[in-house]
C-alpha cells in the first residue's frame, strides 16, 4: 500500500503538503509514468487520501477505491469511463445542482 500507519500508529497522520519531493528528476519521471507509486501534486494524490482510499477498500472487500474531492469530479468521471461516443444517458429533470448542465 502507499501509504500506511508508520511507527505503530493506529491512525494515519493527515498530510498537509501539497507538493513532494523527488531524489532526482528521474523519480519524478518514474512516478509519472507509472513505474513507481508515488505521490507527486496532491490534486492527485496524497497520503491521507490514499489512507483514506486504503481503508474503505479493506472494508468494502473491493479491488481498488477511488476518492474524488468534488461530486462533479466523481460524477464525470463515473460517466466518462461507463459511456461512450453516442450513447444516450436518461436523468431525471429533479438532479442536485449543476449536475443536469452537465448534461
Amino acid at each position: 500500500m502507499l501509504n500506511t500507519p508508520e511507527h505503530g500508529g493506529v491512525h494515519s497522520s493527515t498530510s498537509n503538503s501539497v507538493l513532494f519531493e523527488f531524489k532526482d528528476a528521474q523519480g519524478i519521471i518514474d512516478a509519472f509514468q507509472g513505474k513507481r507509486a508515488a505521490h507527486v501534486y496532491s490534486r492527485s494524490s496524497s497520503p491521507s487520501v490514499a489512507a483514506l482510499q486504503n481503508m474503505l477498500n479493506d472494508l468494502e472487500g473491493g479491488v481498488g477505491t477511488l476518492c474524488y474531492s468534488t461530486g462533479m469530479a466523481a460524477i464525470s468521471s463515473s460517466l466518462f469511463a461507463l459511456l461512450k461516443a453516442g450513447d444516450h444517458l436518461i436523468v431525471s429533470q429533479y438532479l442536485f445542482g449543476n449536475t443536469r448542465s452537465f448534461f
